[in-house]
């Protein structure tokens, strides 16, 4: 079930002097904190190598990646007891761990629909609230809902893969019997398949604390600066969350004082959710160009090969803009709904176009109101987004007449990111008609152009 030799597979126990090079790539400063109190080889590091695809963990349990691509649950009655042992005291949530190499994702799946919520890219420490002595009696969880892969889960390709002899030739190619998929969200199923076949397949790589580590960092004095450093990591991104009451609050009296009509609550709530988009507190899209959350080349060249696509194979994967660092924007779609109001009732006879006009009108207001000095938000992130954020948007049928909305094909040149292809294949064009570019908002960064 696991093994102390690292073939970048399955589960592999370890120690910090083995392991400290990976965390020093990805956290220098950690590293120094944990070299300061020289851990011997007695407290065990777990190594867990996740293909892509795979889940990390649910709201059950965390998963264990074993050999030969299969997975077990950390609360399986059957599994080994040193991993028990080691790893038992995170089985209802998650050992204590960092990210090393490659990033998952957390994403909500329900009603059949699937959301991202969270990147957790290397670096990132997760189940840092387990460091907290406080238990509390009520449990605030809900089931089944929120769920982690390693790599992209809602990563879909821009061009239409519908065709049946694509999805037969890939199948073959393969070895795994596929299905078409029915929409963007099953374009994964086709992605995971594809790395399963690949000798040198995708994976991301984490590690686990086990318990002598999590007690050490709990309790024992001499390790009070690793401790402290988690948990102020923890508190900062803690902070939105904790303040969310007051923005709900700013919502409800811009609505008011600036009569925006509550008679489209699915308009509202996308409004407030592009805002969100636009502070990094929920994940756009972007056109990868890295092999950062999935097997991009492998991708690229299968799917092009197998369906003779003409067009680019652009891969459309989640991210969370943070806007203080980064020059290029970020994507959302009327026809790819990923806010949490997504059961809200939409007007089926209003096309994207219309919701586009509607909907700039309704950001401008929460913007304008955010601005001034008087508001609840004045000196917060939200009211620097005016400086900061410019909203565009695209449509591959723009309307004739204005010129809010402009026409998807222009992104080829605006955005270079929907023409790469990591293949040979050169495209002399991107597929600017594809069903996520029918009515896109584009959540640009300004004044951080080169």
């Amino acid at each position: 079930m696991y093994t102390s030799t690292d073939e970048r597979e399955g589960l592999v126990k370890t120690t910090w002097e083995f392991a400290r090079n990976k965390f020093k790539q990805v956290d220098p400063h950690l590293t120094k904190l944990i070299d300061k109190v020289s851990p011997s080889d007695n407290l065990s590091i777990y190594l867990a190598y996740f293909p892509y695809g795979m889940l990390k963990g649910d709201t059950y349990s965390s998963y264990l990646p074993l050999p030969e691509n299969q997975v077990c649950k950390l609360n399986d009655p059957n599994i080994d007891r040193t991993i028990i042992k080691d790893l038992g005291y995170g089985m209802m949530s998650s050992p204590l761990g960092i990210i090393l190499d490659k990033s998952l994702e957390y994403f909500i799946e329900f009603d059949h629909q699937v959301f991202p919520y969270q990147i957790d890219t290397p670096g990132t420490i997760f189940n840092k609230g387990i460091l907290l002595k406080r238990k509390s009696i009520r449990n605030y969880t809900p089931n089944g809902i929120l769920k982690a892969t390693a790599g992209a889960r809602t990563a879909f390709m821009l061009p239409s893969i519908n065709s049946h002899n694509g999805i037969n030739t890939l199948s073959k190619k393969t070895n795994i019997e596929l299905t078409t998929p029915r929409k963007l969200t099953d374009h994964y199923e086709i992605f995971k398949a594809i790395n399963q076949s690949s000798i040198n397949s995708w994976k991301a790589c984490l590690a686990y604390f086990s318990e002598d580590w999590f007690k050490s960092i709990l309790n024992d004095p001499a390790w009070i600066k690793i401790k402290n450093y988690i948990l102020e990591d923890k508190e900062n991104s803690d902070s939105f969350n904790a303040n969310s009451p007051y923005y709900e609050i700013f919502y409800s009296k811009a609505q008011k004082d600036r009569n925006i009509r509550t008679s489209s609550p699915y308009l509202t709530n996308t409004a407030i959710h592009l805002i969100k988009i636009a502070i990094g507190e929920h994940p756009g899209y972007i056109p990868a160009t890295t092999e950062e959350l999935l097997p991009l080349q492998l991708i690229q060249s299968q799917i092009s090969d197998s369906f003779q696509l003409k067009k680019t194979p652009t891969v459309m994967v989640p991210h969370s803009l943070i806007y203080e660092h980064e020059k290029h924007p970020v994507y959302y779609s009327m026809q790819f709904p990923t806010s949490p109001h997504f059961l809200t009732k939409k007007n089926e006879k209003v096309t994207a176009n219309q919701e586009i006009d509607y909907l700039d009108t309704i950001l401008n207001k929460f913007i304008e109101e955010m601005t001034k000095e008087s508001s609840l938000l004045s000196g917060t992130i939200f009211s620097d987004i005016s400086n900061n954020i410019r909203y565009n948007y695209f449509h591959n049928y723009p309307p004739k007449n204005g010129n809010l909305i402009q026409n998807s094909r222009e992104l080829m040149t605006l955005d270079p990111r929907f023409s790469f292809c990591s293949c040979e294949n050169t495209y002399s064009e991107f597929s600017f008609e594809g069903q996520f570019l029918r009515g896109c908002i584009q959540v640009e960064p300004i004044n951080r152009k080169e």
